[in-house]
């Protein structure tokens, strides 16, 4: 499995499960390299410990919203630590954003 990053922090918001209000975000500084592009999000296996040869990440498209996929630790470098409550309706104006 690999570090899944995300250029906007809403979208990484919106993966959490909406039972919990209190989140902690990790801001990064990531070192993407030399990315293969997928169009789809479901071609990005679960099972993947690394990118396709000669790769250093995987970039994706997806809801009009970039997402990468790091399976070097040492690509990823944390810059903040963000903790945080989000109020009650935040998600679903966050979710329809992401459409």
């Amino acid at each position: 499995t690999g570090i899944y990053t995300a250029a906007n922090c809403v979208k990484a918001s919106a993966y959490w499960p909406t039972a919990f209000n209190r989140r902690i975000m990790l801001c990064v500084s990531v070192l993407i390299g030399v990315s293969c592009t997928v169009f789809s999000p479901l071609k990005i296996g679960q099972k993947m410990t690394c990118p396709p040869a000669p790769f250093d990440s995987i970039s994706a498209f997806y809801n009009g919203q970039h997402e990468y996929v790091l399976f070097n630790n040492a690509q990823v470098l944390i810059t903040h630590v963000i903790d945080y409550e989000v109020q009650k309706g935040y998600l679903d104006v966050a979710k329809m954003q992401l459409k």
